[in-house]
C-alpha cells in the first residue's frame, strides 16, 4: 500500500459542528465541510452558514525503515452522523492535511466484538494516506440523500489510487484479507476523469456572465492537477455522437481539455474546479450570489423576495430612513475611530501597570521605574544601563535623605531566602561607598508571573523571610501591592506622599491609609454585599461619612448611603447594632474603619 503522491503538510483540522457565535444562523442549506483551510471556514462562518467541519482523514509519515516493518494504522475520517440531512457538500481535496503517526495498540478500543480491522502499512511504504479508503466510505454516506436536491462542490487534485492491506485480529491472532484498491474520487464514481495534467493556462467557456465574472477574477491565480472528458451520447436525428447537455464545461486547458464543470445526474448536482488559490473569497461569492440565483430554493433566506429590497420597490419614507441610518452610521465610525485612538493611547501610556504584573527581567524594571516616577520620587536610576562591571541594583533612588536600592524579579513561582536577601549585599556596599548609613533597600517580585494576581499566592514571602527583612533593615514588595496602590491613590485613598513613605518599611510593606476607628467586620451581608450589620461603641457615624475598607490589606473609601437601627432609618449613630449600607460591597472578612 502506500503512494509515491508529494503532499503538502497542513495543520490537522479540527473536525466539528460550529456556530457562529454573534452571527445569526443561515438554516439552509446545512453544509458540510470536508478540508477545507482554517481561512475558508472562519469567512462562511462569519457570513452565518451553518457549517460541519469534517475530514477524509490526514496523511501520517510511518517508520518503515527495513524489509519486514509494519505498522497497523486506524482510519480518522469524520462526517456528520446526520449526513442525510445536508443540502451540500464542500469538499478540498487540494488540502492534504498531515498530522503525527502514532502506533495503534490492537484491544486498546473497547468493544464487544471477538475480532477486530485494523489497516497495516509495510515496508517499503512510509506513508500512509487514509482519503481513497475515506471517500470510499463517503459514497456510502452520499446515497443516503435521496429523492431531493444534493450540491457537491470540489476542488480537483490529481486522481490516485491505493491499495489497502486488510488485517483482522482476534484472541491475539491475525489474519489478513485481500486488500482493497480504492480511489480518491470513489464517493462519485459518475465523474468523468481523465488525464492527469498540470498546469496554469487556461479559458472560460461560453457560461453565464454572473459565473464569467467569478471565474475572470481567479483564473491568474488557480492550478490545475486533473481534467475530465465531456461524456457523449448517441443523438438518432443526426446521426453521431453528442456532448451530453447534463454537463456543462466552465474552464478548459490549452489542449481543449476540461479542468472546471457542473455535472447534474438529477437531482446530484456537482461542481469542479481547480485549485483556487484565494478559496475563501471564491467561494463567498459562489455561495452568496451565484449559486442562489440557480437554485433559489436552497437558499431560502437569502434570496427569497431579494428583488424587493430594490430602489424601485422601495416603501414611502425607506430610502429617507436608510439616508439618516446612513449618516448615523458614518458618525458612528467616525466616533469609535476616535474611541479607538484614545484606547491606544491610554493603553500605551499605562503600559508599565500590565507591565508590573506579567514582565521581568529589564521591562519589569522599567515598570518599577515608571511607578516610582508616579510616586514623584525625585530621580529613580537605572543603574544597570550605568556600569556591567559588577552586579549592581536594578534602581537607585533618590532621598531626601540618602538612597533607596532596588532590586526587582519576575518569576514563575515564589521567592527563596538568597532572591530576597540579595539587595542587603548591596545595600551594605553602597553604604561603604558613601561612609553613611541613609542607604534603604527593597525587594520587589512579580511572583507566580503566568497565573492572574488574584489566584496567586498573597504575600508571597514566608515567616522567616519576613522576619529576615526586618533584622537586616530592608522590604518586601510585591508587583500587584503597587498595582493596587496606584488605584488607592488614584481614589484618594491614601496620598503620594503617605506611599513614599511606606515604601521604606523594614518588613512586609503595607501601604495604609489614615485610620481612624476599627470598625470590625459585618456581623452580616445583605443586598448583594452592599449593606452590613455592624456593632459600634462610642463612635459617631453619619449619613455621608466616609468608610475605609480593608481586604487583605488592601484599602478602599466607601460613602455611608443610609443607616438603620432597628426598623427605624436614622441619619447618624454612636452606639449598638446599626446596618449600615454602602456604596461600595462589601465581603465578610472586610475590615471597616472610619476615616
Amino acid at each position: 500500500m502506500g503512494n509515491d503522491k508529494k503532499t503538502t503538510a497542513t495543520p490537522e483540522l479540527k473536525t466539528e459542528e460550529i456556530v457562529p457565535a454573534k452571527n445569526e444562523v443561515i438554516t439552509k442549506p446545512k453544509i458540510c465541510c470536508l478540508d477545507l483551510t482554517e481561512d475558508v471556514t472562519t469567512a462562511l462562518l462569519s457570513s452565518g452558514y451553518n457549517l460541519f467541519l469534517g475530514t477524509l482523514g490526514a496523511v501520517r509519515e510511518i517508520p518503515n525503515t527495513s524489509r519486514g516493518d509494519s505498522q497497523l494504522v486506524t482510519l480518522d475520517y469524520d462526517f456528520p452522523e446526520n449526513f442525510h440531512e445536508f443540502d451540500m457538500l464542500i469538499l478540498d481535496l487540494t488540502n492534504e492535511v498531515k498530522k503525527e503517526f502514532k502506533p495503534v495498540v490492537p484491544g486498546e478500543r473497547k468493544t464487544s466484538s471477538r475480532s477486530m480491522f485494523y489497516l497495516a502499512c509495510s515496508y517499503p511504504s512510509t506513508l500512509f494516506d487514509p482519503r481513497p479508503l475515506s471517500s470510499s466510505l463517503l459514497a456510502q454516506k452520499i446515497t443516503e440523500v435521496q429523492n431531493r436536491k444534493f450540491i457537491e462542490i470540489i476542488f480537483a487534485a490529481e486522481q490516485y489510487d491505493i491499495e489497502y492491506e486488510i488485517v483482522e485480529i482476534s484472541d491475539g491472532y491475525s489474519k489478513n484479507h485481500p486488500n482493497e484498491k480504492k480511489a480518491l474520487y470513489s464517493f462519485n464514481p459518475w465523474l468523468p476523469l481523465s488525464s492527469k495534467r498540470v498546469g496554469k493556462e487556461v479559458t472560460i467557456c461560453s457560461i453565464p456572465d454572473e459565473l464569467l465574472n467569478l471565474l475572470k477574477k481567479h483564473v491568474a491565480d488557480l492550478r490545475y492537477e486533473q481534467t475530465f472528458s465531456h461524456p457523449t451520447e448517441w443523438d438518432k436525428e443526426k446521426g453521431q455522437s453528442v456532448f451530453i447537455p447534463s454537463l456543462v464545461p466552465f474552464l478548459k486547458n490549452v489542449n481543449d481539455e476540461i479542468v472546471s464543470f457542473v455535472q447534474q445526474r438529477g437531482n446530484y448536482i456537482s461542481f469542479v474546479f481547480p485549485n483556487i488559490k484565494n478559496k475563501e473569497k471564491f467561494l463567498s461569492d459562489f455561495l452568496k450570489n451565484i449559486l442562489p440565483g440557480l437554485y433559489p430554493e436552497m437558499f431560502p433566506f437569502s434570496t427569497q423576495f431579494k428583488w424587493i429590497e430594490n430602489p424601485e420597490y422601495f416603501v414611502p419614507n425607506h430610502a429617507k430612513l436608510l439616508e439618516e441610518k446612513i449618516k448615523l452610521q458614518e458618525e458612528f465610525n467616525k466616533r469609535s475611530h476616535l474611541i479607538n485612538e484614545q484606547v491606544n493611547e491610554n493603553s500605551s501610556k499605562f503600559k508599565f501597570l500590565h507591565d508590573l504584573l506579567t514582565e521581568t527581567d529589564d521591562k519589569l524594571v522599567h515598570a518599577v521605574r515608571s511607578f516610582l516616577k508616579f510616586l514623584e520620587f525625585k530621580k529613580v536610576i537605572i543603574k544597570d544601563e550605568e556600569s556591567k562591571s559588577i552586579k549592581e541594583e536594578d534602581l537607585q533612588v533618590e532621598l531626601d535623605e540618602g538612597i533607596l536600592v532596588v532590586e526587582t524579579k519576575g518569576i514563575g513561582g515564589t521567592s527563596t531566602d538568597a532572591d530576597c536577601s540579595q539587595i542587603s549585599k548591596i545595600k551594605h556596599r553602597r553604604s561603604k561607598e558613601r561612609n553613611k548609613f541613609d542607604v534603604s533597600a527593597l525587594y520587589i517580585v512579580n511572583h507566580q508571573r503566568f497565573l492572574p494576581p488574584s489566584q496567586r499566592r498573597n504575600p508571597p514571602f514566608t515567616e522567616h523571610q519576613i522576619e529576615d527583612a526586618k533584622n537586616d533593615e530592608r522590604g518586601l514588595l510585591t508587583t500587584w501591592q503597587l498595582f493596587n496602590l496606584y488605584y488607592e491613590i488614584q481614589n484618594g485613598v491614601i496620598t503620594k506622599e503617605q506611599a513614599r513613605k511606606q515604601i521604606l518599611e523594614y518588613g512586609l510593606v503595607i501601604f495604609k491609609p489614615k485610620l481612624s476607628v476599627n470598625l470590625g467586620s459585618p456581623n452580616e451581608l445583605f443586598q448583594n454585599g452592599q449593606v452590613a450589620i455592624i456593632n459600634i461603641a462610642n463612635t459617631k457615624i453619619k449619613v455621608g461619612d466616609t468608610i475605609i475598607l480593608e481586604r487583605d490589606n488592601y484599602f478602599s473609601k466607601a460613602k455611608v448611603l443610609s443607616l438603620q437601627i432597628g426598623d427605624n432609618e436614622v441619619k447618624e449613630a454612636s452606639n449598638g447594632e446599626l446596618g449600615i449600607k454602602l456604596d461600595h460591597k462589601m465581603a465578610k472578612k472586610t475590615v471597616l474603619w472610619t476615616e
